[in-house]
């Protein structure tokens, strides 16, 4: 079994030697190149004569490899992940999984036939698996996963627009006969504003990644979750601002906010940079700076907060929040990508979960997602309303894990045309 140095060594070293097989023939082809272009004159063909051949006559190409007939990168990048795994596998005696992946080990089979691969192994001192012959056809059938053709990806994508129009309506006239039509609150902080022109410039938006033309509706989205933050907030307390991009809320939040921590959390190493530099040039010290995943986030806080986190990101900000009894302020996007994942499923809510089938509220999201900056055209009110049922859903499941949760608009409406806002307390903030 290899460790994870020799895995990583290894990916390496199989890279390395692609890459210098690459260079070889690339050499040979423009010496070939070079040496013809002297010795034969350019023939010029008529373009008539070309034989055009139908695609449906053309043969089949084998998926021999990761992403085709061909090696790539790809098959070396998965060649040790794969053996480690076989490996673990038929050390602890498990070999049940031969029957339920044969085009991968047909596929493991092949790349080790490739010289330099067999090579590089022997080098290591790793010895290559033998899995004998493999019948790529004996497939255990509870082992298979449906996956739609591509014409019938094509044809839902087509499909989707008509069906939203014609059964979204449907789907809010159901909500509403069996009692859930959602009334939208009022925001808890009667001053939302804030004097932007009394702070620094590092705190202002237009000092990060967005532009002048779009600073004074982000101003007013952070303004919303500024606000409602300020109502919960106490001395001590440790804010989270999860996938935080360049920092505008929670650099925001931490100047505001001396008293409390700002931890902002978000993946992109580049937008962490340039919050980064405005955090030195505001010499704040009540602020630190997270590279990762939000999931991998385990610290202690009491108020997580996100501004538009994508779809289902959205609902893990939540997750985490409820599994840390921390309050929360989320103004939810992108409802027309929220799916079910190994961690999170929809709906959400026991209470949806009897009025709605998974596929009913997808389509429900991506009619929440038909929101345009035309606010009083009737798509638009479609999507509001649509977008307030997915909402209503998200705070009915925090409510049934003890939380107070109200659902209300930011102010002005027009910030955004993903305007709602979550705002959750629990009974005590302490993790």
């Amino acid at each position: 079994m290899m460790t994870a140095i020799q895995q990583d060594m290894l990916t390496l070293f199989l890279v390395w030697n692609v890459c210098s097989y690459i260079m070889k023939i690339q050499k040979l082809q423009l010496r070939y190149l070079m040496s013809t272009s002297k010795t034969q004159k350019k023939k010029w063909r008529n373009p008539h004569s070309k034989k055009i051949i139908p695609v449906e006559s053309l043969p089949v190409l084998p998926h021999i490899f990761a992403e085709g007939f061909e090696m790539t990168l790809s098959d070396l990048v998965l060649l040790p992940c794969l053996h480690q795994y076989l490996s673990v596998a038929m050390e602890i005696g498990d070999q049940s999984f031969l029957g339920q992946m044969p085009k991968i080990l047909l596929w493991y089979n092949k790349m080790m036939t490739v010289p330099f691969i067999s090579e590089t192994f022997s080098r290591f001192g790793i010895c290559a698996l033998t899995f004998g012959d493999v019948d790529s056809d004996r497939i255990n059938s509870e082992a298979l996963i449906a996956v739609c053709s591509k014409q019938q990806i094509l044809k839902s994508r087509r499909t989707l627009k008509t069906n939203m129009r014609r059964d979204a309506p449907l789907l809010i006239n159901k909500l509403k006969s069996s009692g859930i039509e959602v009334k939208m609150d009022k925001h808890p902080n009667d001053k939302i504003k804030l004097s932007w022109s009394d702070l620094p410039e590092d705190v202002q938006p237009i000092q990060g990644t967005v532009t002048e033309e779009r600073s004074q509706r982000k101003c007013q989205q952070i303004e919303n979750i500024v606000s409602a933050v300020t109502t919960i907030a106490l001395p001590g307390h440790t804010i989270v601002d999860f996938c935080s991009g360049s920092g505008h809320v929670g650099i925001t939040l931490a100047y505001l906010l001396p008293e409390c921590h700002i931890a902002l959390v978000e993946n992109k190493a580049e937008s962490l940079q340039r919050a980064e530099k405005r955090v030195k040039n505001l010499k704040l010290t009540n602020i630190t700076l997270y590279n990762g995943n939000l999931d991998y986030y385990t610290a202690k806080f009491d108020i997580g907060v996100s501004l538009h986190a994508c779809g289902v990101a959205t609902d893990m900000v939540l997750d985490k929040c409820i599994q840390c009894n921390a309050a929360f302020v989320s103004a939810p996007c992108c409802y027309g990508s929220v799916h079910t994942t190994h961690v999170i499923t929809y709906p959400r809510s026991q209470k949806m979960r009897n009025e709605l089938t998974e596929e009913e509220y997808i389509l429900l999201g991506h009619s929440a997602d038909q929101t345009p900056w035309q606010f009083q055209s009737e798509i638009a009110k479609q999507g509001k309303t649509s977008m307030a049922l997915i909402d209503f859903d998200r705070a009915e499941a925090a409510r049934e894990k003890g939380y107070n949760v109200s659902v209300c608009t930011m102010e002005p409406p027009t910030c955004s045309p993903k305007n709602d806002l979550l705002i959750g307390i629990p009974v005590n903030l302490s993790c």
